[in-house]
């Protein structure tokens, strides 16, 4: 009783800091989201997020989370621009997300920024210690495996691997 008393608390102080979250079933267990005040964030219903999982949305950014999205222990999802997380989703253990990279060429490299929006499709699962860098588009029905560093597009029905310098792709709709 007590840990659906400290989810409902954690889900009004979700609404109170301007986030819009779906009526229903959601599961907010520790994870953070921050945003400032002229950032938006959307999250559907039957929403989970674990514990040490941080969601931040900097000034003018957009985070759009579809329903029954379950992010696990350890994700970090940093938006500039803005980051798209289509229906049904799985992300797994100490994911990393961003739409952004430092301008390594400014004289001020600490607060210049390159930003590009990443767009995950509908029932993708991400794998754990996954990286999804800025400019990144998943399909949907994707299957991204654990350890992967992901930048530009993989396809719908894909499964997508990268091990030592090298990233594979394989059709997956007819398994």
């Amino acid at each position: 009783m007590l840990n659906r008393l400290r989810a409902k608390i954690r889900e009004e102080y979700f609404k109170w800091g301007g986030i819009k979250l779906e009526p229903g079933l959601n599961h907010i267990d520790g994870g953070i989201v921050r945003k400032s005040k002229s950032a938006v964030v959307s999250i559907g219903n039957c929403f989970s997020i674990r514990k040490y999982a941080i969601l931040n949305v900097s000034e003018n950014g957009i985070l759009m989370i579809g329903r029954n999205v379950f992010i696990n222990y350890g994700t970090k999802i940093n938006v500039r621009d803005s980051v798209n997380i289509g229906d049904n989703c799985i992300i797994g253990q100490d994911v990393l997300i961003y739409d952004h990279d430092h301008d390594y060429k400014s004289e001020n490299r600490r607060d210049n920024f390159v930003n590009a929006p990443v767009s995950i499709g509908k029932n993708v699962w991400i794998g754990s210690d996954v990286i999804i860098l800025k400019g990144t588009s998943i399909g949907d029905n994707a299957v991204i495996a654990a350890g992967s560093i992901v930048k530009g597009e993989v396809p719908a029905n894909t499964l997508y691997y990268r091990k030592l310098g090298e990233s594979q792709m394989k059709d997956i709709s007819d398994c």
